[in-house]
Order: structure tokens, then sequence, then C-alpha cells
């Protein structure tokens, strides 16, 4: 397991939220205590997407908090499903705290299948040897954890909530 080179210039949790890890925090409700501190920490706010062109998508919802390196998706029914972290700074994009994720960085897919492997996780791997990018994700029993490789390095990890009607 390994950290990127320019990361944690986004961390500045409080001493409040210093022991939560984004990971823990899918499967909450929006109007969740720790979901509503997380947001309130970053001055964050939450936009509504709606179905404006009546095409029957469901609504969802989502906050940006560029100085934090991540993003967060909601459902519907306003449960935090998706969270997006952004490894690498992209301006106006901070690059994330690893310690926030709640999951481990790998300097490449196969030191993450290596792992996953040796702990007996499912990882799956794209066989598109043409790809710039290559990614992995590893499936857990409630949520999975998406690692995105743009030039062999780690750039974006997401975490998302698994659907419990699947599998």
């Amino acid at each position: 397991m390994c950290s990127t080179g320019d990361v944690g210039k986004g961390a500045r949790f409080s001493a409040a939220l210093v022991f939560m890890t984004l990971v823990s925090l899918l499967g909450l409700p929006l109007k969740s205590d720790e979901v509503i501190d997380l947001l309130e920490e970053y001055d964050a706010q939450v936009i509504y997407d709606f179905d404006r062109l009546h095409e029957g998508t469901p609504d969802r919802y989502h906050a940006v908090i560029n100085d934090g390196g991540f993003e967060l998706g909601f459902d519907e029914a306003q449960v935090l499903t998706t969270i997006w972290c952004h490894v690498v700074a992209d301006a106006p994009m901070e690059a994330i705290d690893p310690e926030l994720i709640g999951a481990p960085f790998y300097a490449s897919a196969a030191e993450l299948q290596r792992e996953a492997e040796r702990a007996g996780m499912v990882c799956q791997l794209p066989n598109l040897s043409h790809m710039d990018g290559k990614w992995a994700k590893i499936v857990g029993n409630q949520y999975s954890v998406h690692y995105e490789f743009v030039t062999g390095n780690l750039d974006m990890v997401t975490l998302q909530l698994n659907n419990p009607d699947e599998g």
C-alpha cells in the first residue's frame, strides 16, 4: 500500500470529524448528523438534480467539495451511495488526504490485485490492454472500491455502496 506524491493538501477535518472516514458514511441519509457535520465543515452545498426533461430518470443529489478533494453522490432517497475521491489535484479540486478515505491506496493495479488475492477479496480488472488508463475494483460485502490509474499512477478512488438487490 502506498500514497501518492501531492496528496493531502485538502485535509482540514476538525477534531470532531478526525476519526470519521468517508467510507463509513456510505449508506447514511443526507440529513444524518454525520453527513451534515461533514457538509458544514466544508461549507458545502447540496445540488438537487431533478428529471427536468421528464425522461423517468431518478432524482439525484450531489455535493462537490473542492478544498477536501472529494464529491458526494446521493440517490433519490437521499442516501449517500457514491464518493469520488480525487487523488491528484486538478484545479479547482484539491487532492484528498488518503487518511480521510478509509480504504488503502495502491501504486498499481497489479499491487491492488496481489493484496486483494492475499486478503481473499474479490478483485475485478478489465481485460483491455489498449486502454490508456487502467482500473481495478475491490468488491466488499457492503461497498466496493474502484481505483482508476492514469498513465500508471493512481488518479481517482471511488467508494460505492453495493446495491442490495445485486448478487
